[in-house]
């Protein structure tokens, strides 16, 4: 069972993330409905996703290294008050769909600066007695977030338009920025980092920890499959299973529902690559089973059933998390997590853009069963990959 680590600190800023989360993934779905109202295609709903991921290809990156140098807690202020300002001017003015998308990019630079300096942030105020503890109910945390703000925000475009939705996603990182001034720890402050310094020692990390390397490198694999799905949600539903924008947020919520049940019931004890071959094969199976649903075209419930698979494959992360975090040494701890969060979130932003061009070339349901097959093919041969240390 999953429970939440003592400490007043790690609960103020785990509390933090639920509530700027829960607005984040509702706007993120009022975007997508957003553009195909106003006669985008899927390419364009592919950008949104991608303006949430792009900034961890290089910008973030530096904008991480120059961060160092404050404290913690400062920084996190900081990011979380710059996407509340943001989106509010976002959902006040309603700019055409060009400067929209503009706004989105500025107000995603915030976001691998936050999570990086999260994740650091968490390895210093919570024993590594209770780091596993940690990883969990995080992403419990996320995915319950991701599937009440995918919900909500199915009702909330419904009842008061996209741009009102915007506005709330606003005013949730501006509480979220309240509740860590709450925080009393300050953080550390490093020396400033270079970027190639970062790449460099995860690189390196890479090279030496085999079992590390495998689960990375099939978490990139299996999220840039997974995120090229997901992020075509909003498609898939309205064009294939001819959904209402209500039953489209359901199905958009389905997916983190379905990873926060699989990561709540994950059993997260055994030997690293106990744990990463378990999740290889979890993974593997829910990715062939999705692939083959999306392939039929399915609508109705078995849409939901395929989507919520696609959430299974997402829980792979947290396996990875969990071995990775593990395994990390305590030199260089930032500049790793950094790079290693660059990596995923390359694939996230690969598979939601691939996730478009291919709907458009073919059609959502070729596009969703090809991108899951070639998960599954990946995942299931890592198996092999994994031998006892």
């Amino acid at each position: 069972m999953v429970r939440l680590p003592a400490g007043r600190d790690f609960r103020l800023i785990w509390t933090a993330g639920i509530v700027s989360q829960l607005g984040d993934w509702s706007a993120r779905l009022a975007l997508a409905l957003l553009v195909l109202e106003r006669g985008g295609t899927a390419l364009m709903v592919g950008v949104v996703g991608m303006l949430f991921l792009a900034p961890w290809l290089g910008i973030g990156q530096a904008l991480t290294a120059f961060s160092t140098r404050f404290g913690r807690r400062i920084v996190l202020i900081t990011c979380d008050s710059f996407r509340g300002i943001a989106f509010i001017v976002i959902g006040t003015w309603n700019p055409p769909t060009i400067p929209l998308l503009v706004l989105v990019g500025l107000a995603a630079l915030a976001d691998p600066v936050f999570e990086a300096t999260k994740s650091a942030f968490v390895t210093e105020i919570v024993p590594k007695s209770h780091y596993s503890e940690a990883i969990q109910i995080t992403q419990v945390a996320n995915q319950s977030s991701s599937l009440a703000g995918y919900a909500l925000g199915g009702v909330i475009v419904g009842l008061v338009g996209a741009e009102a939705t915007l506005n709330l996603n606003g005013f949730t990182f501006l509480i979220s920025a309240l509740l860590l001034i709450l925080v009393s720890q300050p953080g550390v402050q490093e020396a400033p980092s270079r970027v190639g310094a970062s790449i460099s020692a995860g690189l390196g990390f890479l090279r030496t920890d085999r079992i590390s390397a495998i689960g990375f490198y099939a978490t990139v694999m299996s999220v840039a499959a997974a995120m090229s799905v997901e992020s075509q949600a909003a498609v898939y539903g309205k064009f294939v299973a001819a959904f209402n924008d209500q039953t489209i947020g359901l199905l958009s919520a389905i997916t983190p529902a379905a990873t926060l049940v699989a990561v709540t019931l994950m059993r997260t004890s055994g030997d690293d690559t106990t744990l990463l071959r378990r999740g290889l094969i979890l993974g593997g199976i829910a990715a062939a089973g999705s692939s083959a649903l999306l392939f039929a075209g399915v609508g109705g419930v078995l849409a939901f059933l395929a989507f919520a698979l696609v959430g299974v494959v997402f829980s792979f992360t947290t396996m990875t998390n969990v071995v990775v975090g593990r395994r990390l040494p305590d030199e260089n701890r930032v500049a790793i997590f950094s790079i290693l969060q660059t990596g995923v979130f390359l694939g996230l932003s690969l598979g939601s853009l691939a996730g478009g061009l291919i709907s458009d070339a073919t059609s959502p349901e070729v596009a969703a069963g090809a991108a899951l097959a070639v998960a599954a093919v990946g995942l299931l041969a890592g198996i092999a990959q994994v031998r006892p240390e």
